[in-house]
């Protein structure tokens, strides 16, 4: 939070930023076979797990790095830095993540 230079090789602590991490166990490599990445609707009573590509909700508990922050300054700036364990096989770093909202709930934090 509040480091725009943020990457792989930032150190994991507060006075660079870090406020949590988040672990997706997904869909590895594949040989793209016909109708591999279609999502098909589920079932109703359907109990197998949902297909690799469904998006996923990660939370972060940020508390102590947001009442750090908002002792300086009342603007956050969210750097999401994707890592890839190693041996994954992706050639576009790029592509790994795709976000469509974060949201922080704040529930009547002191600040001080």
């Amino acid at each position: 939070m509040n480091n725009n230079n943020a990457n792989g090789n930032t150190p994991l602590d507060q006075e660079n930023g870090y406020a949590g991490s988040y672990h997706i166990f997904g869909h590895g490599g594949c040989f793209v076979d016909v109708g591999h990445y279609d999502v098909m609707p589920r079932r109703t009573y359907d109990s197998r797990a949902q297909h690799p590509l469904i998006g996923a909700n990660k939370s972060i508990d940020a508390t102590n790095m947001l009442r750090k922050i908002l002792k300086a300054t009342n603007t956050i700036t969210i750097t999401v830095v994707p890592m890839i364990a190693k041996g994954g096989r992706r050639s576009n770093i790029k592509d790994v993540v795709h976000i469509e909202r974060i949201r922080i709930n704040v529930m009547r934090m002191l600040i001080n």
